[in-house]
This record gives structure tokens, C-alpha cells and sequence, in this order.
């Protein structure tokens, strides 16, 4: 299991690209990525390996922000 993090969502295609090349067969990823920039990670990869991800309930939002403020 390798754990990336990266500042902005806009960098999740980048390091989806750099797991794929160095043979990763699955990502998954936080549930701040959301269906939208999830999709933007798949494209960026081609479709390449599967891609997932988990959810938190809509009204634990805030507090995971907050976290990560």
C-alpha cells in the first residue's frame, strides 16, 4: 500500500499517473475527491486500473474540513 497526499485535488490526476507508472493495480481515494474529480482521475489515467473511493455522511463534511484547514 503506498499513501500519497498532495495539496489541491487538481494534483490527484498527476500522482494517479505517477501510482499507474510505478505498477499501482488499484486506487482509492478520500471521499474529498467526490464523483466529480474522481472522474477527472479515471480520465487522467486513461481507466487504466480501477478507481474508488469512500464517502462520509453529508453532515460530517465540516468536520473533516476543519481537520484539514
Amino acid at each position: 500500500m503506498i499513501t500519497v497526499g498532495i495539496s489541491h485535488l487538481v494534483e490527484g490526476g498527476d500522482a494517479a499517473r505517477r501510482l499507474v507508472a510505478a505498477g499501482a493495480q488499484l486506487i482509492e481515494l478520500c471521499s474529498g475527491f467526490g464523483p466529480i474529480w474522481t472522474a477527472k482521475v479515471v480520465e487522467a489515467i486513461d481507466d487504466a486500473v480501477t478507481v474508488g473511493g469512500f464517502a462520509y455522511r453529508p453532515e460530517a463534511i465540516d468536520r473533516i474540513h476543519a481537520i484539514f484547514a
